[in-house]
């Protein structure tokens, strides 16, 4: 969630593709623990692999050379 306050890549503090893929993970999430809830086991698993694809996106995203997480880890 703290992925919604890190700035854009292009610095103006636009929407940037971590921003996305982390919305993309909190809607994956609520979909699995939905289908998990109605017993569609296969669906569950699809949507917690769509989460985990998110979350690591997002990580690598945030970790990309130039941004804050990566000024802060590598310098």
């Amino acid at each position: 969630i703290s992925s919604f306050w890190i700035l854009g890549l292009n610095k103006a503090g636009g929407f940037s593709i971590v921003r996305l893929l982390s919305v993309w993970t909190l809607i994956s999430l609520v979909c699995a623990i939905a289908f998990i809830r109605r017993g569609n086991v296969r669906a569950h698993k699809g949507f917690m692999l769509g989460t985990f694809l998110g979350l690591a996106g997002a990580g690598l995203g945030a970790l990309a050379p130039g941004r804050t997480l990566y000024l802060f880890f590598f310098t």
